[in-house]
């Protein structure tokens, strides 16, 4: 039976330093599945929507939603706000990205002088050989690292070069090195949320907050609550890091709190491997609508 109509809100291209596909690539398969909207979803950038214009042109069944997902936190805890039908030339939200990417960076340098001082050597030119003017995150250290030393590993590198953590090789890197308590381990300096929020909504968006059941971004019911006062519009319940229980759980926050519950897969490609493209098919064109109208209301207050 044929895939009724859907859309993807949370998928990431080649211009997050973690992702796989090019937009090319992640419209095309969008088309053959039938999807009627995606959003390209970076991380701290709107790079890819230079291609706007030709991807129009060349898959015009399938919308681009513009979008960006926000690295932001609050009281210590990490959040990530995704912005659908934002602006992507407001002068606002490209000055707060421009302030993530610098914060970005000097974790980064961090995070390669604690591997260096382990004997794993890896310079921010290595980095950006794949990064290129990206932000240099965590994966991408990672991606680097395991690059370069995928013929020569040192003891430290053999189990996610040839051992049994080869499966999710740069995630279980990450995990090991870059993680609270782990020898690499440098805070982020995060942006707060409702900085986030207000410049979303400023520049046209609906502020949605991304995967609030990851492990990694967790919210609850009151701080969902919290950051609906300080003008959270939408809440992602249909994504690959929720179950059964939590989509209701989710969902069921959502209708309390009148927010917009959305659907996203946060495909990356090999960095997640285990997340599917297409996999979360339960964004309707319905559930898209609702998003729009929000948009529109929210850019006339």
């Amino acid at each position: 039976m044929k895939t009724p109509p859907f859309y993807d809100l949370h998928v990431h291209s080649n211009y997050s330093s973690d992702g796989e596909w090019t937009v090319d690539q992640l419209f095309s398969r969008s088309e053959e599945l039938g999807m009627v909207a995606l959003a390209v979803s970076d991380h701290d950038t709107v790079a890819a929507l230079a291609h706007r214009r030709w991807i129009e042109r060349e898959f015009p069944s399938v919308e681009w939603v513009p979008n960006v997902e926000i690295s932001s936190g609050l009281r210590g805890r990490e959040l990530h706000l995704l912005s659908p039908f934002v602006n992507p030339e407001a002068p606002a939200l490209l000055e707060l990205l421009q302030r993530i990417h610098v914060r970005r960076d000097e974790q980064a340098r961090g995070r390669m002088e604690r591997l260096c001082a382990m004997g794993i050597q890896i310079t921010e030119e290595e980095v950006r050989c794949q990064a290129g003017d990206l932000p240099l995150t965590g994966p991408a250290i990672a991606r680097a690292v395991l690059d370069k030393y995928r013929s020569e590993p040192p003891p430290a590198l053999v189990p996610y070069l040839l051992g049994d953590k080869r499966t999710l090789a740069e995630a279980n890197f990450y995990r090991d090195f870059f993680f609270r308590g782990k020898p690499a381990h440098v805070p982020k300096m995060e942006l707060e949320i409702h900085e986030a929020i207000s410049t979303v909504r400023a520049a046209g968006g609906v502020p949605v907050l991304a995967h609030p059941g990851a492990r990694f971004t967790q919210a609850d019911a009151a701080l969902i609550a919290e950051l609906k006062g300080l003008g959270l519009e939408g809440l992602e319940v249909w994504t690959s890091y929720h179950d059964g229980a939590e989509v209701e759980h989710f969902s069921a926050i959502a209708e309390r709190l009148g927010l917009i519950a959305t659907a996203g897969s946060d495909f990356h490609g090999r960095a997640k491997p285990q997340v599917v493209f297409g996999s979360i098919s339960r964004g309707t064109p319905e559930m898209l609508a609702n998003l729009r109208s929000r948009a529109e209301a929210v850019g006339s207050r």
